[in-house]
């Protein structure tokens, strides 16, 4: 369910990388190199937007990223549910 509400199609490829990351392995790009250790080592601003009703990326996985990136100029942003509504 989560294919038909994302923003782009996958392919095979990209689907057989995140079921390897789910076991365990890194997500690698076409050339080997690992796609998660090449974000964290970017040094360009960083904005992470997350909410706890997202049902794609939690805000725990996304403050992650937030925390593993090595750039200087980083933000983040977290909107949480009014629970009165």
């Amino acid at each position: 369910r989560y294919l038909y509400t994302s923003f782009e199609p996958a392919s095979l490829g990209v689907l057989q990388g995140l079921t390897d990351l789910a076991h365990g392995q890194p997500l690698l790009d076409e050339n080997g190199k690992n796609y998660l250790q090449q974000f964290e080592d970017l040094q360009i601003p960083l904005l992470v937007i997350c909410a706890d009703k997202d049902d794609l990326v939690n805000v725990k996985d996304s403050l992650k990223c937030f925390d593993n990136s090595s750039s200087r100029d980083k933000q983040k942003l977290v909107f949480v549910a009014d629970a009165s509504k």
